[in-house]
């Protein structure tokens, strides 16, 4: 029986996280500084609302855009094991998905917004003094990042899961690629009861008519909460990803990516990440300025 990965998790090696190098926080510091000032921006030309959802907005950063370039949650997102972290990481998760929270928004189909909205982000990137495209190179050079390891993940998936899924049907909880009831982004059933998956949130646009400006309310996240059978289940994933190797194989293959793509980019790395810091700096020195 293979051991566990232990430390960061990052690989057998603890070689820590070469991605560490790429500074996301700043990148993020940055894309909240921008969008704090253009709400404010737009709230003193004429849309107050955007003030209204402002606080909770800022709250979580503006991850709830979809144009936020929240790195760290990316690069976590595509290296992260998909046969569970851990054995009470598999018994609370189960094989579902929670329904994540959305923040307020504002929503309107007034066309008069649209040059606003322009003018509010030429001003607010003004602040910024980013004569060179910094901002955009980092971005782009993030997406690279992230590319480098889905690609790994994408290709190592399919035969390690196949290794886990052999393991699991020589135990209790044996899974049948042809049943009727597979689970989702698997591709087989489980065999067990499964828990009752929340649907996905949906933005309330009620009241969006004409030239109207709403604000879209929050919504709760909603849990996933697995059956006791179901727990079981993943929990035998979990030591199966392990027993087969499939556990470190996975943590060696992301992290060998991972320090692979730094390596490609250290040029753009030594070059751009001063510049982002300089530029986080800068971005927070607006902020304090716009607020006197």
């Amino acid at each position: 029986m293979n051991s566990p990965s232990t430390g960061s998790g990052r690989g057998v090696d603890g070689g820590g996280d070469p991605y560490a190098t790429y500074k996301s926080a700043d990148l993020l510091a940055i894309n909240s500084a921008y969008n704090e000032l253009r709400y404010g921006c737009l709230a003193e030309n004429g849309y107050p609302q955007f003030l209204k959802v402002l606080p909770a907005q800022k709250a979580n950063a503006f991850r709830g855009m979809a144009e936020t370039p929240d790195f760290a949650s990316t690069f976590a997102s595509y290296s992260e094991l998909p046969w569970f972290d851990s054995e009470q990481d598999a018994r609370t998760k189960g094989y579902g998905s929670p329904a994540q929270a959305l923040e307020p928004i504002v929503m309107t189909l007034d066309p008069a917004i649209g040059p606003v909205m322009n003018d509010c982000a030429q001003k607010a990137l003004a602040a910024f003094e980013d004569r060179e495209g910094t901002i955009q190179k980092y971005t782009q050079l993030g997406n690279t990042l992230a590319e480098s390891i889905d690609s790994i993940a994408g290709k190592a998936k399919g035969d390690l899961t196949n290794k886990v899924f052999a393991c699991m049907n020589k135990g209790k909880y044996p899974v049948d690629p042809n049943g009727a009831n597979k689970a989702n982004d698997w591709n087989v059933d489980f065999q067990v009861p499964m828990g009752e998956q929340p649907p996905q949130p949906r933005r309330d646009g009620s009241g969006m008519s004409g030239n109207a400006v709403i604000i879209s309310p929050a919504v709760p996240a909603k849990p996933y909460v697995p059956t006791k059978e179901e727990s079981e289940s993943a929990a035998a994933m979990y030591h199966c990803s392990v027993e087969t190797g499939a556990h470190d194989e996975w943590l060696n293959d992301i992290h060998q990516a991972e320090a692979t793509a730094v390596s490609q980019n250290e040029a753009a790395l030594d070059e751009l990440n001063p510049k982002i810091t300089a530029l986080a700096k800068s971005a927070s020195a607006a902020l304090q300025s716009h607020g006197k």
